[in-house]
């Protein structure tokens, strides 16, 4: 007698096996089915809110005031790095979003090359911009740290 197949039904457990959605596959899935809404040939619309804007209104759902505002009492440096870490996650996901928008524009045309020449230097800016925000509020905070140190040894 011959092997015989066995029949698609039930198979072994495997406990190494991916039961649950990874968020790195969510935000895939989310730029495959997001791909396509931007015609060919255009960049991101001015009128969609940015990331710095989107990070100031959650603050301010959260009961935030969002700017230096944040920094005052009860701001420690590891609250303000965990917001950065946020802030860049949110970064990350949108600049992956316009990278799939850039490489769904292809490059047929003159107006398409300069398209996606264009959504590459916003993308480019978002990110410095970003940098250069977190860093200038890490030394401000630094400095006002440094500050009340000093004042608080002067009082003593």
């Amino acid at each position: 007698m011959g092997k015989t197949k066995k029949k698609g039904g039930a198979s072994r457990f495997s406990p190494y096996g991916r039961d649950t959605t990874r968020i790195t596959d969510l935000c895939n899935m989310l730029e495959k089915s997001t791909a396509n809404t931007l015609r060919e040939g255009e960049a991101m619309q001015d009128g969609e809110p940015t990331v710095e804007e989107t990070a100031e209104a959650r603050t301010q759902e959260q009961g935030g005031s969002g700017g230096e505002e944040e920094q005052g009492e009860g701001m420690t440096r590891g609250k303000i790095l965990q917001r950065h870490k946020k802030e860049w996650r949110a970064l990350r996901c949108q600049l992956d979003s316009m990278k799939s928008h850039k490489k769904a524009m292809g490059a047929g045309t003159l107006e398409k090359k300069n398209a996606k020449k264009a959504l590459a230097k916003e993308i480019k800016t978002l990110e410095e911009n970003l940098k250069e925000k977190q860093r200038k509020e890490l030394e401000d905070f630094d400095k006002q740290q440094k500050d009340l140190q000093e004042n608080s040894m002067n009082n003593e």
